[in-house]
């Protein structure tokens, strides 16, 4: 699944000195895309519906499907391409390398980002580039949330043991916390693997981080509580209601789903400002309200934490991740990327799909339900396919259901 090298530089160093131009090369030189060749792979190629193809009054519409092997998908189930607009996602910070999708999520807004990359990749250049952070099968709706008061847990980290979370320098900043303020503070960490101190369960990687960690705090369960595995959604949402802030040490990933799960459970986030500074340019890295941002130096991040969790009763973050992400923004933000909806779609009114009467009465016709119930409320196979043969089921019942009934067009 991982193709290409991955500059290791970006993820220890926040200030590395290259031309932009020569950065954003190095950033693309890395994806997670399931390709075609990767064929012992295909139990996890993946598809998300965000709008169903549909047909109502006489009138044949689109979808919209989006997949981490967009490539692979349309090789094998060549047919959701007469269903579906595609979107390709590279689950990391690179453009999708993806040639046969029509749009790729870009992750942020940044225009000097897309000029160099459709003036670097004229065989690409006609991509759609859709600017958004969350493109993963998460229902907002299912956030939990808990009074300011009714929280135990201090500080919770969502993080595998991996290189790029820097989980060793957030130590230093716990270490450092311990010392400058009275209040002393834990965190809970959880690494999505099953582990004791001895490293057992662990691979090497992840025994080296681990050793660092108690090698920087003397005890690491002096400062951290272990919570192994959470199932998402309902554990790990709780584990999220009962923290006062949650905290991510990377400074260089793609979207993050932990960030955005903390926020919509109205936890406030602490990031590092160098968090994907490159690929966002000028974009923030969550919107006002959500949180605050720490410099990459241990002293400077305990000093933010020690800020966000003295004053969180000033954040908003579940307030600011319902106006800005979620199903139905980037259901949304999706149609309006392309042009093909400004001409077929009854009654277009960009930002304001949900509500569009001719959507919900298709939607309605089809499948049983509206729109809003269609993202939030449907089950498999009209919304998630988790491998190629229930991919293969999708294309067959959406072609039953679309094509079944007489189309005036076909655009």
């Amino acid at each position: 699944m991982t193709r290409g090298h991955c500059p290791e530089d970006y993820l220890f160093n926040p200030a590395i000195r290259k031309p932009i131009e020569t950065i954003y090369q190095e950033i693309d030189a890395f994806t997670f895309e399931i390709q075609p060749d990767d064929t012992d792979l295909f139990f996890r190629l993946n598809a998300v519906v965000l709008l169903p193809p549909l047909v109502y009054d006489g009138v044949f519409l689109k979808g919209i499907v989006y997949s981490v092997g967009m490539d692979a998908l349309i090789e094998n189930v060549p047919g959701m391409t007469d269903l579906f607009h595609t979107i390709a996602h590279s689950g990391c910070s690179s453009y999708p390398w993806s040639l046969r999708s029509d749009a790729y999520f870009s992750v942020y807004p940044n225009p000097h980002r897309e000029a160099w990359f459709r003036q670097t990749h004229p065989e690409r250049a006609d991509k759609i580039l859709i600017p958004f952070e969350t493109p993963e099968n998460f229902n907002e709706y299912n956030a939990q949330c808990r009074p300011l008061d009714q929280r135990p847990r201090d500080l919770i980290c969502v993080s595998r043991f991996d290189f790029m979370k820097n989980l060793p320098f957030i130590a230093h900043a716990l270490k450092v916390y311990r010392k400058k303020y009275p209040q002393p503070i834990r965190m809970t960490l959880v690494p999505g693997v099953r582990l004791n101190l001895n490293g057992q369960h662990l691979n090497d990687r992840a025994r080296m981080i681990l050793g660092e960690m108690e090698s920087i705090l003397g005890h690491v369960n002096d400062y951290v509580d272990f919570y192994p595995v959470a199932q998402f959604p309902h554990e790990l949402m709780g584990l999220y209601a009962e923290s006062k802030a949650f905290l991510l040490g990377s400074l260089m990933e793609g979207k993050n789903r932990s960030l955005h799960e903390a926020m919509a459970c109205n936890v406030p986030a602490v990031c590092l400002k160098a968090f994907n500074q490159y690929t966002r340019g000028d974009s923030p890295i969550f919107p006002d309200g959500a949180g605050d941002l720490a410099p990459f130096h241990p002293e400077g991040l305990a000093d933010t934490l020690h800020h966000v969790l003295e004053n969180r009763e000033h954040y908003e973050p579940r307030r600011a991740f319902l106006k800005h992400y979620g199903r139905k923004n980037v259901t949304t933000t999706c149609i309006d990327a392309f042009p093909y909806y400004v001409q077929h779609l009854p009654g277009y009114t960009p930002g304001n799909h949900l509500e569009n009467v001719w959507l919900n009465l298709a939607t309605q016709h089809l499948y049983g339900m509206s729109l809003h119930d269609f993202l939030y409320k449907s089950r498999k196979p009209l919304r998630l396919a988790n491998s190629l043969e229930e991919i293969r089921k999708m294309e067959h019942y959406y072609r039953a259901q679309c094509f079944g009934n007489r189309a005036k067009s076909i655009a």
